[in-house]
């Protein structure tokens, strides 16, 4: 247009203009505003359009490291709307281990979220004597900084597939560092602490000391709990172990969810994906995890949240293991986890079997370590004796099953002040009987057994 005219247009404007009357230039004023307020919408749903993004299901690299035959991991016909993940914690002792591992099934259309706790003693089918599933992401992780979390958390997501027959969409990796700073970014979580705390490692410059009692924790206070699984010198020597802390971890999970649920952060729901990104290794991007937080709006923690940990048996062989108990947990991965629209069979999973005569077999693949394969004689448990707690009081209790003879070197359990060492992968499987793994274990005591029992979470037991 030119000048010229925009001269006429602009007069021929300003005279329509002069000739409304006062209510007329009310009523066009009010449209101007309307119209500039519905075009700032139109903006901010395309900046938010652009921001905020539904995330696919990733594919898995062709070559992920992981040893040749295992079992065909299960990618068959998803349900809508339904993702998975992996949420892991790393060891706060630096031995470069992970530590808490939890598997996350996440339905954003029926809202509901699913998650079972995978304990890091569970035995994996992999080469090297250590055969705890919390080595995996250590072995593979090799040594360039940079690929290290994405080499790491990638073979552990094929092992958690292999054993669950679920493999996870997405990796969240936490540093248990960074949990107070989430905590306090929420303004701190609503905890009821189950028991009296009291826990001292001047090794690791760790100190617990939380009281027993429902309050608000701090970032520091919740770091504190989540960490905790035994008290110390003169607190006396009351425990809940591996499994006991996996159960607290859940609860407080379901704690921070109950917090993050509440209207003011869900409306500030990018602001707060931003913090968690800055204190998480994940490959979910902050518009994916804003876009998930949108669709947990309208859900309830209490109810909608629901934690269990994976149904196990004790077994040892040079050091403490659990083995998953196959029927028990098909049922669980069935009854919420399964991401698929067909049901997980027992041919999905890979996972470990003490058989009668001590050698081990897969409930489907092949062993990638043969020793396994061989006949072991079987230890017969010790007769129980009936331990009275130090403190005054309290009624007798049923005493931890002896731990079994061995047949080769049985590594000794470690204080919890010593960190656990780095898996360093081995170029042949030795037999276990003759070299334990690298990583050190747990006080907890364990025992072999030929029936599986299931183990759910233990209550605290007093122990001499």
């Amino acid at each position: 247009m030119s000048d010229e005219k925009k001269r006429s247009w602009l007069q021929r404007y300003r005279g329509w203009l002069n000739g409304l009357d006062q209510r007329q230039r009310r009523r066009y004023r009010l449209v101007q505003v309307v119209a500039a307020v519905c075009a700032v919408i139109v903006l901010l749903l395309a900046v938010y359009g652009a921001f905020v993004r539904r995330p696919s299901i990733p594919q898995l690299p062709a070559d992920v490291g992981v040893s040749a035959g295992a079992t065909q991991l299960n990618t068959g016909p998803r349900r809508s709307g339904v993702y998975t993940f992996l949420v892991v914690g790393k060891d706060t002792g630096g031995g470069g281990n992970t530590d808490t591992m939890i598997l996350v099934t996440y339905d954003t259309s029926g809202k509901t979220i699913n998650a079972m706790s995978l304990p890091r003693d569970t035995m994996a089918n992999v080469s090297w004597n250590n055969k705890k599933l919390n080595t995996v992401y250590n072995y593979y992780k090799g040594k360039d900084k940079a690929t290290q979390t994405e080499n790491g958390m990638t073979a552990l997501k094929v092992h958690v597939g292999k054993l669950t027959g679920i493999l996870p969409d997405f990796y969240v990796m936490v540093e248990w560092d960074a949990v107070g700073e989430l905590v306090d970014a929420i303004g701190g979580v609503n905890f009821d602490v189950p028991y009296d705390m009291h826990y001292d490692d001047p090794y690791q410059d760790l100190h617990i000391h939380q009281d027993k009692g429902e309050r608000k924790l701090s970032g520091e206070d919740a770091m504190q709990v989540i960490r905790w699984r035994k008290n110390n010198g003169k607190y006396g020597n009351f425990q809940i172990g591996d499994a006991g802390r996996m159960k607290i971890q859940q609860d407080f999970l379901v704690a921070v969810a109950k917090e993050c649920l509440q209207f003011k952060h869900l409306m500030n729901a990018s602001e707060f994906a931003r913090i968690f990104t800055e204190n998480v290794d994940t490959d979910l991007t902050v518009g994916n995890l804003a876009w998930f937080g949108q669709q947990a709006i309208g859900m309830n923690a209490q109810e909608d949240i629901r934690f269990c940990t994976m149904p196990y048996t004790p077994y040892t062989r040079n050091t403490a293991y659990v083995l998953p108990v196959v029927d028990e947990l098909l049922a669980v991965l069935n009854n919420g986890l399964n991401p698929y629209k067909e049901e997980i069979t027992a041919d999905d999973l890979e996972v470990l079997q003490l058989n009668k005569d001590g050698s081990m077999s897969l409930t489907s693949g092949t062993l990638a370590d043969s020793a396994l394969a061989k006949p072991r004689k079987q230890a017969q448990p010790k007769p129980q004796q009936p331990v009275v707690p130090e403190s005054s009081g309290q009624e007798a209790v049923e005493a931890p099953e002896a731990q079994p003879e061995q047949s080769g070197t049985q590594e000794p359990p470690t204080q919890e002040t010593q960190p656990e060492q780095p898996v360093e992968p081995t170029p042949e499987p030795q037999p276990e009987e003759t070299e334990p793994g690298p990583e050190k274990t747990d006080e907890e005591t364990t025992q072999t057994t030929q029936e599986p029992v299931v183990v759910l979470p233990a209550t605290p037991v007093p122990v001499q």
